[in-house]
């Protein structure tokens, strides 16, 4: 592919001499996947505004803190938000 097409992907020999990587990916979509996959499994897949985090002994997150459903404890946090988590 070239680089004057309208996507442009690295390999990974361009990646070690160039800048430090940095992986962007369709939050939609990630989020999407595993709700979808998971589901059935007995997964919840919350959609909401995390307001505060808990950690553990290790500093690891036990918990997030949403604006509509109060504290939610799980072994896996997905954060979809892009660019709007650095804001």
């Amino acid at each position: 592919m070239s680089r004057e097409s309208s996507v442009y992907r690295t390999n990974v020999a361009e990646q070690s001499t160039s800048s430090p990587i940095a992986y962007h990916c369709d939050a939609t979509l990630l989020a999407d996947y595993p709700a979808r996959l998971c589901g059935c499994a007995g997964v919840t897949h919350v959609l909401d505004d995390v307001v505060d985090r808990g950690a553990d002994e290790r500093g690891w997150i036990s918990y997030v803190t949403t604006a509509n459903r109060g504290d939610l404890a799980g072994d896996l946090f997905v954060d979809c938000t892009g660019f709007a988590a650095c804001c």
